[in-house]
């Protein structure tokens, strides 16, 4: 398993890749078919536009790394990491990371913040939401 060290203004958040998936923080796992979230997430569905649909989760602040290492990536860089491109943004309201998933996947790009993620696939797909009282897990179909 690698990782890297993504830093913002005052925020350093740990990325791992492990086989096909791509963890955030500990805490969010991006899989070709699922996306696991932490327990205490908030998820709503979006009506799908003509091409779009997104789901929003609402969670509690992803823990950052206090002390990284090093530092791979800075906000406002680009990186490929793994078959996966993050794309990182500090804004003064905002920071974020955007993961652009490879083809094999069933959903184009995820939008990571502290607090939130949006998850953007084709109109044509359908989610499911499993609660097991350690994670929320977004099925993907």
């Amino acid at each position: 398993m690698s990782s890297i060290y993504v830093k913002f203004k005052d925020y350093v958040i740990e990325v791992k890749v492990h086989g096909n998936a791509l963890i955030v923080a500990d805490s969010i796992v991006l899989d070709a078919r699922s996306v696991t979230l932490p327990k205490e997430s908030q998820v709503y569905y979006a009506e799908p536009k003509v091409k779009q649909r997104v789901v929003y989760a609402f969670y509690n602040e992803l823990k950052g790394v206090e002390r990284p290492p090093y530092v791979d990536m800075l906000a406002g860089e680009r990186r490929v990491f793994g078959s996966f491109e993050l794309r990182a943004v500090d804004m003064d309201f905002e920071r974020y990371l955007t993961v652009v998933t490879p083809g094999s996947f069933l959903y184009e790009y995820a939008i990571i913040t502290p607090r939130k993620l949006a998850l953007v696939t084709s109109a044509k797909r359908d989610f499911y939401l499993e609660d097991t009282g350690r994670r929320k897990i977004i099925h993907i179909v």
